[in-house]
């Protein structure tokens, strides 16, 4: 803290200010009591010198008694770091006469936790919006307030008209939306569901009026104005439609007469085995996973069943046929 005169002179300082120029090794053994802190602001150039300048305009509007306080941010760096401070500066009378205190504050870690902070959230930004998943913001009346790019993808509503819309009118079938409606008043107030932090699978809408399969995962932001809630969304069609494909496939294979197997290349173990297999060798599906052909096949050894599919797998040939003997659980062989 320093105190002015009404020409702008330093007449006192107070110690923090004197302990601040010993450790910015300052020179003057007075620590600037009797130099005149406006001349130095208006002669000030380089770096910083436009906020002296404001400071400057400052300090004459308060000696003028246009104004009672004045209040500025200004960053003052160095070789050692970026450094920011706040001015404070008002005035006083002592028998008409009028006095300044200019009160300089230390903002620097408070500043540093600010850029940070805006930071993080532009990262956090840039991460949901080219996110891989849908991704919703909904506030306290389940109305939306973030939808990224997937989102339009998704549901095919852009930003700008997601923005503002019931979540439950725009992504939520006709006949599931009364229920959703309930359930996320529940979730907003209490802070708490069954289906909060953890993935469910349920049915979208389009904008267009289709329904689609979705993977929803959703979080609990809390704010000061009241709860939030974050969605993730992932469409679950292509992976819908592979299940099916398989479900149909293994349908297929579990009602040939033939033995079907399957196994992986580096450990040989079974992975699948049809119902024909199964109940000619009496194992279950379980007791398979642990066994390779090795294990029910007593004519081969892994090097010469190795060198038997070897041919497959170098693209030699596409099938090989060959004959072998199969042992079951119980010790028969076929």
């Amino acid at each position: 803290i320093a105190i002015l005169d009404e020409r702008g002179t330093i007449v006192a300082v107070n110690g923090m200010w004197r302990k601040f120029a010993a450790d910015n090794q300052s020179a003057d053994p007075q620590h600037m009591v009797g130099k005149n802190y406006l001349g130095i602001c208006d002669i000030a150039e380089g770096p910083c010198s436009e906020e002296a300048h404001v400071v400057a305009t400052g300090i004459r509007s308060l000696l003028r008694g246009e104004d009672h306080m004045r209040v500025f941010e200004y960053p003052c760096h160095g070789p050692d770091g970026n450094r920011w401070f706040t001015v404070r500066m008002s005035r006083f009378d002592i028998d008409g006469t009028p006095r300044l205190v200019i009160a300089h504050d230390d903002i620097t870690e408070n500043k540093l936790a600010v850029q940070a902070i805006r930071q993080i959230s532009e990262t956090a930004r840039l991460v949901i919006s080219n996110a891989l998943d849908g991704h919703i913001m909904i506030d306290q009346q389940g109305i939306i307030v973030g939808w990224n790019r997937h989102a339009e993808k998704l549901f095919g509503w852009s930003e700008g008209e997601a923005i503002g819309r019931r979540v439950s009118e725009t992504i939520v079938p006709p006949h599931s939306r009364e229920d959703y409606e309930r359930d996320l008043r529940h979730y907003l107030i209490s802070g708490t569901g069954t289906t909060l932090n953890q993935r469910i699978e349920s049915v979208g809408w389009h904008r267009a009026g289709w329904e689609f399969p979705v993977e929803i995962s959703t979080a609990l932001v809390k704010k000061q104005e009241g709860n939030n809630i974050s969605a993730f969304v992932r469409d679950l069609t292509e992976r819908k439609r592979a299940e099916l494909k398989q479900t149909r496939l293994l349908t297929v294979l579990n009602a040939s007469l033939n033995e079907i197997y399957v196994f992986t290349i580096d450990t040989l173990r079974f992975t699948y085995v049809n119902r024909s297999a199964l109940d000619n060798l009496g194992y279950t599906h379980e007791d398979m996973q642990a066994l390779t052909p090795i294990d029910i096949k007593p004519n081969m050894t892994e090097a010469s069943f190795r060198e038997l599919v070897s041919p497959l797998l170098t693209g030699e040939y596409i099938q090989r046929i060959h004959q072998t003997l199969h042992r079951r659980k119980n010790g028969s062989t076929y």
